[in-house]
């Protein structure tokens, strides 16, 4: 059973209440991953991108992740996604980057709603457009991101891709400050690392490290019979 497959390699990999196999982890998530669990696969091009228990390989990590991607799985998407930013295993690319990034916000990931909203706002990758860079962010301040909500009030305050507005600013910067968030960049825009970077430059880009580097970087993710992917948040 792929799921049970797939969860046995997580405890593995981790070492939880079982002696910490990577290789053993490996095994498991192949053959999970040659049933078509993408968690699987993800995890694989986890495992390759950070080097846990095995050479770091990024032309690995790129076919894993590509796998699970291409079979529409999120977190892959945009781990697919960062590796194409940074030229990790993959040409830089970021018309590609920008493309697989869509994909995973298209399923509802806040986060990836949050960079396609950074992405337009610079330019990057796609054709600069404030007004899609407000209608990304909005999506991701709706679902409580507060990021994205601190997004909205730069661009409402400067009256970028909206109609000029400070009470709408102060309302969303109230929003992201009553979650312990009120951080504002000096050029009052709110950006974000491009994910799956080792540093925080990545083709040409510095931008201030949100706390946001994806689940790659902190540990594999569970799958569930009932379709529940543990880490799959955001």
């Amino acid at each position: 059973m792929a799921e049970a497959e797939t969860n046995l390699a997580v405890m593995l990999a981790g070492g939880q209440r079982t002696r910490l196999d990577y290789a053993q982890a490996i095994a498991w998530w192949s053959k999970a991953a040659a049933q078509g669990n993408t968690v699987a696969a993800n995890n694989i091009g986890s495992l390759y991108q950070r080097g846990g228990g095995v050479s770091r390989d990024y032309v690995q990590a790129a076919t894993w992740y590509r796998k699970a991607a291409e079979a529409g799985d999120a977190v892959a998407q945009e781990n697919l996604a960062g590796l194409y930013a940074c030229g990790e295993g993959v040409a830089q690319d970021d018309a590609q980057a920008a493309a697989w990034y869509l994909k995973a916000a298209g399923q509802g990931r806040m986060i990836n709603q949050m960079v396609m909203a950074t992405l337009y706002s610079l330019g990057k990758g796609v054709p600069q457009s404030d007004s899609n860079a407000v209608s990304w962010a909005q999506r991701a301040a709706d679902g409580g991101l507060p990021q994205a909500q601190v997004f909205l009030g730069t661009q409402y305050e400067a009256g970028k891709g909206v109609a000029q507005d400070d009470a709408q600013a102060a309302d969303w910067y109230r929003k992201a400050a009553d979650q312990g968030s009120a951080r504002r960049s000096s050029s009052g825009t709110a950006v974000f690392l491009w994910h799956g970077c080792t540093t925080g430059q990545c083709a040409g880009l510095h931008v201030p490290d949100l706390g946001l580097r994806r689940w790659h970087t902190d540990g594999p993710r569970r799958d569930a019979a009932d379709g529940s992917r543990q880490n799959d948040a955001g």
